[in-house]
């Protein structure tokens, strides 16, 4: 039998007293680091050549790339014209729904989203249980160096269903061990109540805050709540 269960989901278990979460890959020397980079990079660019993903290969070429063996390493991209956010736009209107920009097929991920949309048409992002390991792994290494650890009461309101920053916060926090109180972005009072009533319950061990603190604090003045009670803190 393969060995999987739930002994299995997650990382291993890291010492609380350790500074940081991956020390290998977070202490590494720069010039090992720097070699690593540019191996990467290599690989991605032989990639985009041989798979091929037409959008990057397009944009190599145009800048006088060649092939793979023209990019060396990190300090080559400065050869490379910049990606914007308009050029992934133009690419899904060209070629819909996913554009050329794609490395990974749709039907190979686990997830989807979209950005907001402020500034246009929301682009679409989709994950493969690598890229959602990665996602998580960057996030571990940020909240360890905040002084966050396993089995702590963490909280956020961040917007979910297609808005892909709720799902991947959610999931890094599970991931690396804390229990992970999702409450409603305080659109409307009803749904700030909600939070702050919960809240109440369950009090985060790491204050809420966010963009939406201002708002949190304002409902709980309405109601008469204490926003210390709530886990609520301006820094």
């Amino acid at each position: 039998m393969p060995n999987y269960g739930p002994e299995v989901i997650g990382p291993p278990p890291r010492d609380p007293a350790q500074k940081f979460w991956d020390p290998q890959m977070q202490t590494m020397d720069p010039g090992q680091r720097r070699k690593l980079q540019d191996d990467r990079l290599r690989q991605m660019v032989r990639k985009v050549f041989e798979h091929p993903v037409r959008f990057f290969r397009d944009k190599l070429v145009s800048a006088g790339v060649s092939g793979p063996d023209d990019i060396k390493g990190v300090e080559d991209l400065a050869q490379v014209p910049l990606t914007v956010k308009q050029d992934l736009r133009d690419s899904e209107a060209q070629d819909p729904p996913f554009g050329d920009h794609r490395f990974t097929d749709a039907r190979q991920a686990v997830r989807i989203g979209t950005s907001t949309g402020t500034t246009g048409t929301p682009t679409i992002s989709f994950w493969t249980r690598k890229d959602l390991w990665i996602e998580y792994e960057s996030g571990a290494r940020a909240w360890w160096r905040y002084g966050y650890r396993p089995g702590m009461i963490i909280t956020h309101a961040h917007p979910a269903y297609l808005y892909a920053g709720g799902p991947l916060l959610s999931g890094a926090y599970e991931y690396m061990g804390l229990l992970n109180v999702w409450v409603p972005p305080p659109d409307t009072d009803e749904l700030a109540e909600q939070a702050l009533r919960f809240w109440l319950r369950v009090k985060p061990d790491i204050p809420f805050m966010g963009f939406s603190t201002g708002r949190f604090f304002e409902v709980a003045n309405k109601l008469g709540i204490d926003p210390k009670d709530a886990g609520l803190e301006f820094r």
